[in-house]
């Protein structure tokens, strides 16, 4: 089931770098509909959870599963529009597209804070909200949880490179009001120091 709605909206992203609004609306509203059911404040800059990302190619280390940038997923609900796939700046539950909790990576830290963790890269692994916060404050040996190897950007780039096609299409779309600016401008430094390349 999860890998149908990971499709759906590798295909709805696919549909906007193909200028097919109609279709990606469509996708969207058949296939993953927003039913009505934290916003990460951390210290780490938007440039250093994107690397962050990038070294664990998009993957939830907590699942194994993939995750979508940022970016690819505001530009859905930017261009279908609050109806078809809603955004909350605070990401309410109640009126905010499940995919964003599901899909979207955030910085984890492996030993928490609050345990003398520390930002450093090597205690920071990519997982999504709804796992970051599952996991809050507790040790994956506490959980039971095991630590999933990263991916590799060739495999899965977190859309990426659609988003950017997309841009590059469209480079109005940069300042719509619901992209991220910040994130949009790590990954232009990212490319331009050669991290990643599209």
């Amino acid at each position: 089931m999860m890998s149908n709605l990971l499709d759906t909206l590798i295909g709805a992203v696919q549909c906007l770098a193909d200028d097919k609004i109609d279709d990606a609306r469509s996708r969207i509203l058949e296939q993953y509909p927003h039913t009505y059911t934290p916003c990460e404040h951390a210290s780490i800059s938007p440039y250093e959870r994107l690397k962050i990302y990038i070294r664990d190619g998009f993957i939830d280390r907590y699942t194994g599963k993939r995750l979508i940038f940022p970016n690819a997923l505001r530009l859905l609900s930017s261009e279908l529009g609050q109806e078809v796939f809603p955004y909350h700046p605070n990401w309410k539950m109640s009126e905010c597209h499940s995919a964003y909790w599901t899909y979207i990576p955030t910085c984890d830290h492996l030993i928490p804070k609050t345990k003398d963790g520390s930002d450093a890269p090597e205690n920071l692994v990519t997982t999504c909200m709804a796992m970051n916060l599952a996991k809050s404050n507790s040790s994956l040996e506490e959980l039971g949880w095991k630590l999933y190897d990263g991916g590799c950007l060739k495999d899965w780039d977190g859309l990426m490179g659609l988003y950017w096609q997309s841009i590059k299409k469209h480079p109005e779309l940069k300042d719509a009001p619901l992209i991220d600016r910040s994130m949009h401008n790590a990954l232009q430094r990212c490319i331009k120091e050669g991290i990643v390349s599209f």
